[in-house]
């Protein structure tokens, strides 16, 4: 730690803040109509707090023998991280008087996937300060790697999830909303196996690329999801 220099720090503090802030811009005008912004604070801030049980539960399940399977220990993260993220926009939000338009589960689920990803993606930059190699050079490569794969990541699966949770509102039936937190988990399972298998095997290129690949893939049924829930409005 003692080659840590201050321009490093801020560089991945802001690193770490800026791809949570630009895609929440993305997704908030796609809202046909706006939601407060005292509301949209409050979420973001509430998915903040959600990091604090996903890290506890995944501390403790990450300790038991049957979790060694690598497949079983990445769904049931990825589960743990969707769950919180949900709940805390249960909690947060949806009693309020705001949250009365089809697209809003979506909204606000982005919004607190947003406040999630800012915490954990300062958590996996600051982690960089450990390894005795790493340079400037790392954190830009890292911020980047974020802001196009964890982040668009925890955006796409809850947005798929707010979809879902929608549905279940719409048509009052909760299946929806447990199939939208299989289906999300799966989503979120399936990109950290990706890149789990691609870091084992691959250069950082091939990493790169996939990421890429990944969010040209998810524009459809993003689009789909609003194109969908605004026939409700």
């Amino acid at each position: 730690m003692n080659h840590l220099k201050i321009h490093q720090v801020i560089l991945a503090t802001i690193l770490g803040i800026l791809p949570s802030l630009l895609w929440l811009l993305y997704f908030l005008k796609k809202d046909p109509k706006p939601e407060p912004k005292k509301t949209i604070i409050l979420c973001f801030f509430y998915g903040i707090l959600s990091t604090i049980p996903a890290i506890y539960f995944e501390s403790i399940f990450s300790s038991l023998n049957f979790l060694k399977k690598i497949e079983i220990s990445f769904f049931l993260f990825a589960f743990i991280e969707e769950f919180f993220k949900f709940f805390s926009v249960k909690v947060s939000i949806s009693k309020k008087r705001e949250f009365n338009e089809a697209t809003d589960p979506v909204i606000y689920l982005v919004t607190a996937a947003m406040g999630f990803a800012l915490i954990e993606n300062l958590l996996y930059l600051y982690s960089i300060f450990s390894e005795k190699t790493f340079g400037t050079g790392d954190i830009i490569f890292t911020g980047i790697g974020r802001f196009l794969g964890a982040t668009f990541l925890h955006a796409s699966s809850s947005a798929i999830l707010g979809y879902f949770w929608a549905l279940s509102i719409l048509k009052v039936k909760k299946t929806f909303l447990y199939l939208g937190l299989i289906l999300s988990s799966f989503l979120h399972t399936g990109f950290n196996f990706a890149i789990y298998w691609l870091q084992k095997t691959c250069l950082d290129i091939f990493i790169l690329f996939f990421v890429i690949l990944f969010l040209v893939w998810m524009r459809l049924p993003l689009k789909s999801v609003f194109k969908n829930l605004k026939e409700y409005d």
